[in-house]
């Protein structure tokens, strides 16, 4: 069972590191720089918003191990943040095109890659429910299959029209699509193998408000965390914006690309183990709990060291290649970025160990510190010294921010012993 999650969770966390990265490819070979910056921006935006339809609230549904919650409300909570995450995209585009005069081609892009990142919100909810069922291969089936879709619609619409809008809603209809067919395929394939009292209805209304009110009381903390998580991530981008033209930004996401790699890296060797963990907490079993963390931290920096020397070495070279584009310019931030890189990935598994304990405001703290660190510099650093700057910046932001997780974890893990 454990292989078998470790496998599909692999391949779905490849493809998750590779989403931009597979579709700037080929936007730089088959169109232009330009489409590749707006795909960057549009990118960025829909992982902010996106962190609005999913609420955060992953790994507090997957540590639910003593199901304090049933699926229904986790799926009906999600709705919701949905509806709120379509208003907020298609008000943002609309106030980008009034007050900035942005033009209707970029927001236009900017809103399909929205459109597919709510059907992503929704099925988070559905694989997130089949991995606290310990099945987490279902949800990454489904993950996988949608993507492969997306790309190869991508890739032959792009190739016949040379149209990013008219690819990107293309991208959003078949995906659509697919999420609906495989939903209802593994739906009925996993009750089949399970009795009566154990399937999963994944289309069910919570009708209880006062339990939708008593799980927003407990995950909003992870909402405001995973927004502030997904704004500090992208903060340089969001600064180029206003300063650099779209070929510029586009470089720039072209050399952060990597950045992610190593978090999404390390997430496919510890999210099976994420329900086992739990466990371990709940059960007090302090020292192989710490243990697992130990060993996991030890995995991060190893993985993060090898990605570091190799970037460094051929980083430029095949990323040029890749993307045909002369990226030999872009080599200091490239270095400086898998430094963060390994911190946000340190980072990132303390959230998930501080959610299993429970800690979520402890969390909002950590990142609303750094959050305000940002705004205060990052847009300083990309008019003074350019992608540069906001490299070293965000690489000083992610430091602050393990640091002060590191700090809580330990104080509060020294507290639970005594």
């Amino acid at each position: 069972m454990y292989k078998r999650d470790f496998i599909w969770n692999s391949i779905a966390g490849l493809i998750n590191a590779a989403e931009a990265v597979v579709m700037a490819i080929m936007v730089t070979r088959i169109t232009n720089l330009s489409d590749a910056g707006i795909l960057t921006i549009a990118f960025a935006v829909g992982n902010l918003l996106m962190s609005v339809g999913k609420l955060g609230v992953r790994n507090y549904q997957v540590t639910d191990v003593k199901t304090q919650y049933k699926y229904e409300t986790y799926f009906t909570m999600r709705i919701i943040s949905v509806l709120l995450m379509l208003l907020l995209s298609v008000s943002y585009v609309t106030a980008k095109m009034m007050l900035f005069s942005e033009s209707f081609f970029k927001e236009g892009c900017i809103l399909a890659i929205c459109a597919i990142y709510i059907i992503e919100s929704f099925e988070d909810v559905i694989w997130g429910e089949f991995q606290r069922k310990k099945r987490l291969d279902i949800g990454a089936k489904i993950f996988v299959t949608r993507w492969c879709v997306i790309f190869f619609t991508f890739a032959i619409s792009l190739y016949f029209n040379h149209n990013l809008f008219v690819s990107l809603w293309l991208c959003f209809a078949t995906s659509f699509i697919c999420f609906l067919t495989m939903t209802n395929i593994y739906e009925k394939k996993y009750n089949l193998e399970c009795v009566k009292n154990q399937q999963i209805h994944l289309w069910k209304i919570q009708r209880n408000k006062k339990n939708l009110y008593k799980l927003l009381g407990q995950v909003y903390p992870l909402f405001l965390v995973s927004f502030l998580a997904f704004y500090i991530n992208n903060s340089a981008k969001y600064a180029l914006d206003v300063y650099v033209d779209n070929e510029t930004q586009a470089c720039y996401g072209f050399v952060s690309m990597p950045v992610f790699v190593i978090g999404l890296l390390n997430g496919m060797i510890y999210q099976p183990s994420v329900v086992w963990l739990s466990e371990q907490w709940t059960k007090g079993n302090k020292n192989i709990f710490i243990s697992k963390i130990r060993k996991q931290c030890l995995i991060i920096l190893a993985i993060s060291i090898i990605c570091i020397i190799g970037v460094a070495s051929i980083g430029i070279p095949v990323l040029s290649v890749l993307y045909s584009t002369n990226l030999k310019n872009y080599w200091k931030e490239l270095v400086i970025l898998q430094f963060a890189g390994m911190f946000l990935a340190l980072s990132g598994y303390m959230v998930l160990i501080l959610t299993i304990m429970r800690m979520q405001k402890a969390l909002l703290l950590g990142y609303s510190i750094v959050f305000f660190v940002s705004l205060l510099g990052m847009k300083f650093m990309a008019y003074k010294y350019g992608t540069v700057g906001v490299s070293m910046y965000y690489l000083f932001c992610i430091i602050l921010l393990f640091m002060i997780y590191a700090l809580i974890f330990l104080k509060n893990y020294n507290m639970e012993r005594e």
